[in-house]
């Protein structure tokens, strides 16, 4: 069915996408024949999804060949049109009668590279660093934040461990989130919403009145009060154990020159009943930046939040931070993190934007 026939009926506007496979511009093609696209945007290394769902009742459809790459752009008729990247793709279904034509895809798969294990030391050096070698191995271009790129690493061991688990592991400890988004290896703190390149986008402002449907929910809390870490001292070889401190967040120890890791832990949450890291770290600062990052996680899981927007919003990625207003105030009190994102378009419905939200916290 033509979109744009239907929106001119409905007197809404009109959605609109283009579309290339094997780099040819199939969209005047596909838009009169368009049943249904999905788009779901993932965070991390989840590869994103595209489906298109096709009328084929004339049977004059040619099938895209497997492994075909297929790019994307997407928004409404009149304004410029948002690039979603780049699928390959990964099956194809012709079901019938009457027929159509179903074709997945799904953007590249960096699975098999950074599934392979590998060993590596790094020694006085910086994140930035780090990140750089393992993008460079597998073929993408770095992107970090100007926080987290030039931390300092002294040194750092990857041992029979793939990229992606070590990527995950370098993510944890410094709070931060690793993916792969259109050819760039990102590496960024958590909450914080940038462009493939890196560069930090703004706050999205949504009012209720944009949405067509919400879900918020509360569980009912988790039983961690917060985090405890161990960490080798040097000095004196001997496992150390910090335990949160009770009623701090964290707790600062007092600036005094002799004082020592020992007699001054930094302390994350409250002592009640702590989660304890199963890893030694190799020094205190380590265990802290662990400690708060899983802090962090703990109570941002507490609640969830999903919205429907009635209008579509293509310039929308995971990890963006988002305010609403027009809710109840726990909602409109929160600033909120984009997890996931799915954006469809109908011919009867037109195109809208489904989003899956969480918490954004920032542990001092």
């Amino acid at each position: 069915m033509n979109l744009t026939s239907h929106s001119i009926a409905s007197g809404s506007k009109t959605p609109a996408f283009r579309i290339h496979i094997a780099d040819k511009d199939v969209t005047s093609e596909l838009d009169k024949r368009l049943i249904n696209l999905t788009l779901t945007d993932n965070r991390g290394f989840v590869a994103d999804d595209l489906t298109l769902t096709l009328d084929d009742a004339d049977g004059q459809i040619v099938m895209p060949r497997l492994g075909a790459v297929l790019h994307l752009e997407l928004g409404w008729k009149g304004q410029a049109l948002c690039p979603k990247g780049s699928f390959v793709v990964d099956a194809v279904t012709l079901q019938g009668s009457p027929d159509t034509l179903s074709i997945t895809a799904r953007s590249a798969d960096f699975s098999s590279a950074l599934s392979q294990k590998h060993e590596h030391t790094w020694h006085e050096t910086t994140l930035g660093a780090v990140v750089k070698d393992i993008a460079g191995k597998i073929g993408l271009k770095p992107a970090l934040s100007d926080e987290l790129k030039d931390k300092p690493i002294d040194h750092i061991d990857q041992t029979n461990e793939s990229d992606g688990s070590f990527l995950v592991r370098l993510a944890s400890r410094y709070g931060a989130i690793a993916a792969i988004k259109d050819g760039h290896l990102l590496f960024m703190p958590q909450g914080e919403g940038r462009t493939a390149s890196g560069k930090l986008l703004p706050i999205v402002a949504l009012t209720r009145r944009a949405g067509d449907g919400h879900v918020f929910d509360i569980k009912g809390g988790t039983r961690w009060t917060g985090v405890s870490a161990h960490w080798l001292d040097t000095r004196e070889p001997e496992k150390k154990k910090r335990q949160p401190a009770k009623g701090n967040q964290t707790a600062i120890p007092p600036a005094a020159p002799e004082a020592s890791e020992e007699s001054n832990p930094l302390l994350v949450g409250e002592s009640a009943n702590p989660l304890v890291l199963n890893r030694t770290y190799a020094n205190r600062d380590d265990a802290l930046q662990a400690a708060k990052a899983q802090w962090e996680r703990i109570r941002r899981g507490v609640s969830s939040f999903t919205l429907l927007l009635a209008e579509g919003r293509a310039e929308l990625y995971t990890e963006m931070m988002i305010k609403v207003s027009g809710f109840k105030a726990p909602i409109d009190d929160e600033t909120w993190i984009i997890s996931k994102l799915t954006h469809n378009v109908t011919a009867d419905k037109g195109f809208t934007t489904s989003m899956e939200l969480e918490r954004r916290l920032k542990i001092p």
